[in-house]
Order: structure tokens, then sequence, then C-alpha cells
């Protein structure tokens, strides 16, 4: 059996465009070779920016970095916030910096929490791996896990609201 090879064209970068070098349809065309290929993740950077592009065995794409995002979108207002506010009774679990969410310790075991569990003050509620380290996140409430606000695997930036804990 032969590797279909697949060469990409370099196509040169005018000196005024400075922001990302790939076009809307170029990233298109990448993520229709990674699919034709079975490539799963891709890596790129360059001197001034960095792609990557990773999709799930079933060919759905995720970008994990921000790096490229659609057209920016207005700010959400105070009523049509999806942040929870804490109360007397709801306390956040936000993440302590920026990295990915793992909810298990491990893909072939069980989640560390799910909606409805009790949990102890200090009991392990996941894994945010920053900078290839795994770094447990540490209930500071013990009380009933009432939301979970992240899927598995997501990225999550600073201070981003991971559980809802009712005290």
């Amino acid at each position: 059996m032969t590797k279909k090879k697949t060469e990409i064209k370099e196509t040169p970068v005018s000196s005024k465009r400075s922001e990302m070098i790939f076009d809307f349809e170029e990233i298109q065309q990448l993520i229709d070779l990674m699919k034709s290929n079975g490539v799963y993740k891709i890596k790129w950077e360059g001197k001034n920016d960095k792609l990557t592009v990773k999709m799930n065995h079933a060919g759905t794409m995720v970008i994990p970095s921000p790096a490229i995002q659609a057209a920016p979108v207005a700010p959400a207002s105070v009523q049509e916030s999806s942040v929870p506010l804490e109360s007397d009774r709801l306390k956040v679990i936000k993440s302590p910096f920026v990295g990915t969410f793992y909810s298990a310790p491990s893909p072939d075991q069980a989640d560390y929490v799910s909606v409805g569990k009790n949990v102890s003050k200090g009991e392990v509620l996941c894994i945010v791996e920053a900078m290839k380290l795994m770094n447990e996140l540490e209930s500071d409430y013990s009380g009933k896990i009432v939301e979970v606000l992240v899927e598995n695997e997501q990225p999550v930036e600073y201070d981003e609201p991971l559980f809802v804990i009712e005290v």
C-alpha cells in the first residue's frame, strides 16, 4: 500500500498583511487535506504566528489555540451571561491558569466528578494541563456539584469558571 503524498504550496506573504498569514479558504483546504489523509493534528509555527488544528477521530475539528477565531462578537450583556454568579449557597470553582481541562485522570477512567456528586474540601475535581504539567485542581468547598461548565479536553483560560458547587 502506498501512502498518498500531499503537497501544500507556499504562497508569498505581502508585507502589508500584519495578521495571520492564513485566510479562511486556506484553513478550509488544510482541514480537507487532513480529513482525506487521516491526519488528526497539525501544528504550524512561523515567525509571527502559529496555527494548531486538531480533529477528533470522528472528523470533527477542534481548534485548541485562540490563534484563529471567527469575526469578533460583541460582548454579552449581564442578563445574557452564561457565567454563573456566586451566592451564599453557590460557589464557582475557576481555572487557576490557562491550559487544557481534563475531567478524568486518564481517557479510560471515570470522571473525577459529575453533576450531583457530593465533594469534600480538598477533593480533586479535574486536571488542568499547563505547559505539559498535569495540575490537579482541588475543591475549595464541601458540597454538591451543580454544574460542570466545560467539556473534557477543552482549552480553558485563566479565571474561567469550571464548576458550580452548592455548599
